[in-house]
C-alpha cells in the first residue's frame, strides 16, 4: 500500500517533466525556424538593398507556416543611408509570441516574446 501511495504521488510529477521536455523541443524548433527565416530574409534584403514587399510577405508567410498566427507576429523594417559610398543600413525587428512554455501553468500570461532586433549593411552597390 505504501508503494502505491508513493506511485500516486510521483507519477504525476514524472508525467509533467516528460510533457515539459516535449514543449521545450517544440519551442526550440519554432525559435530555430524563426532564426533561419529571418536570416534568409536579411540575406535577400542585403542583395536587394532594402526589405522589398516580396521579402516581407515571404517572411510573414514562412512564419505563418510554422504555426504562428498573424496576431503573434510583429515586424518592423527601417533603412537609412550612411554615406554615398558606404551603402545603406538595414534595421529589422521581428518578434513572435511563444505560447505555453510551461506545462501546467493555468495563468493567462503563460507566454513569452522572442525578439530578433538587429541591423546589417546593404551589399547593393549603385555605380556612378
Amino acid at each position: 500500500m505504501k508503494q502505491f501511495l508513493v506511485l500516486c504521488a510521483v507519477l504525476p510529477l514524472l508525467l509533467i517533466i516528460m510533457m515539459q521536455m516535449t514543449l521545450d523541443q517544440i519551442s526550440n524548433y519554432k525559435i530555430n525556424a524563426v532564426n533561419q527565416f529571418v536570416y534568409a530574409a536579411k540575406e535577400r534584403a542585403q542583395q536587394e538593398g532594402y526589405f522589398t514587399d516580396e521579402i516581407k510577405n515571404d517572411l510573414n508567410n514562412n512564419l505563418l507556416s510554422i504555426g504562428f498566427s498573424s496576431g503573434e507576429i510583429e515586424t518592423q523594417f527601417d533603412s537609412f543611408e550612411i554615406a554615398q559610398q558606404m551603402g545603406t543600413i538595414l534595421n529589422y525587428r521581428v518578434a513572435v509570441q511563444i505560447d505555453k512554455p510551461m506545462v501546467g501553468l493555468m495563468v493567462s500570461d503563460n507566454a513569452y516574446e522572442y525578439v530578433i532586433d538587429s541591423c546589417t549593411v546593404s551589399q547593393y552597390v549603385v555605380l556612378p
